[in-house]
């Protein structure tokens, strides 16, 4: 049968169909306290990425750039 999306092509539902089993997958975006060292996981669902590919020489950069770390300090810090 046909596959609905009642709410969105990213609800829970949506993300087992055939189009995200193939194309999608999920990104984790990690917070880690630098004080206490706690870990903050999420997990979001895609089916594609924007990479910024003008400001590199290849793919490979653009997806290095796109997974680089990220200090967050001053009103953008953590707090645990």
């Amino acid at each position: 049968g046909a596959v609905r999306f009642d709410s969105s092509p990213y609800s829970r539902h949506a993300q087992t169909g055939v189009m995200h089993g193939i194309f999608g997958g999920h990104l984790r975006s990690q917070v880690r306290c630098e004080n206490c060292q706690f870990n903050s996981n999420t997990y979001d669902a895609f089916l594609d990425i924007s990479l910024e590919i003008k400001k590199t020489a290849s793919i490979d950069g653009a997806f290095q750039n796109f997974t680089k770390k990220e200090v967050l300090d001053g009103p953008n810090k953590y707090k645990c």
